[in-house]
């Protein structure tokens, strides 16, 4: 057997993305002020930069199509479901009606 065909006949080991974690100051210069509780969920997620762009330009589009993508990953996903919250409450204090509308009662 040939190393090539050796190689190809060993399980495939998966490939593994090192990631560098975003500190408090990617966050910030991303989202702006934001309160110091969500910056701190944020960071325990160990989420990239690239991640929190991700789930922001997900939210940002949803907002504007009403489609909602998939995320690619469970980091990508916690990520936009903490930006959701924070969202959420933003435009509840603005009085903004959040999703589609609710049909009467």
């Amino acid at each position: 057997m040939s190393a090539a065909a050796g190689a190809l006949a060993r399980p495939m080991q998966p490939l593994v993305v090192m990631t560098i974690p975003a500190t408090a100051d990617d966050l910030q210069e991303l989202l702006g002020d934001l309160d110091e509780l969500v910056i701190e969920r944020i960071l325990q997620l160990r989420a990239s930069a690239d991640e929190v762009t991700e789930a922001l330009a997900d939210l940002s589009e949803e907002r504007q199509s009403g489609v909602r993508r998939e995320t690619t990953s469970d980091r990508v996903a916690e990520v936009r479901a903490i930006l959701e919250e924070v969202l959420l409450e933003e435009d509840d204090e603005a009085g903004f009606a959040v999703g589609p509308p609710r049909a009467p009662a």
